[in-house]
């Protein structure tokens, strides 16, 4: 695989509501090997502090807000776009090792209909629901 591209990260300062945030860029192509296609990533999302600023050795209790979408085209040419889901954030609970605890991803690969990844309501768990013309499925997350 050969991996090209860029990815910019801008600390913004405080916002309004005073919490710290970050705005990330990326626009990165991944050449897989063996004539695998070529994967097309953008994405522009902001990263919002919402909790742990005050301890800024204790990494445990930080908690990040994540708004933003991302667009491209898959190994095999189809497009598609990712859109955090608006009143459904995506929130990074840093004392939950591995995933999102909540929030909501709306996904459209191609021409399918699009599909909803519910994160949940703040459970550290590995699950999550992937909903798609009226059907819901729980995930196991990796």
């Amino acid at each position: 695989n050969q991996v090209t591209g860029t990815k910019t990260v801008t600390n913004n300062g405080h916002n309004a509501a005073g919490n710290l945030n970050w705005t990330i860029v990326a626009a990165i192509n991944i050449v897989k090997a063996n004539n695998g296609g070529t994967v097309i990533f953008n994405e522009t999302r902001n990263r919002e502090m919402i909790a742990g600023a005050t301890t800024p050795f204790i990494f445990s209790d930080d908690k990040y807000q994540v708004t933003g979408s991302a667009n491209g085209t898959t190994a095999k040419g189809d497009s598609y776009t990712a859109q955090v889901v608006s009143g459904h954030e995506l929130i990074r609970d840093m004392s939950c090792p591995k995933h999102f605890t909540q929030g909501q991803v709306d996904i459209t690969v191609g021409s399918k209909p699009t599909m909803t990844l519910d994160y949940g309501s703040g459970t550290c768990d590995n699950t999550a629901t992937v909903t798609r013309n009226g059907k819901t499925k729980t995930i196991t997350l990796k």
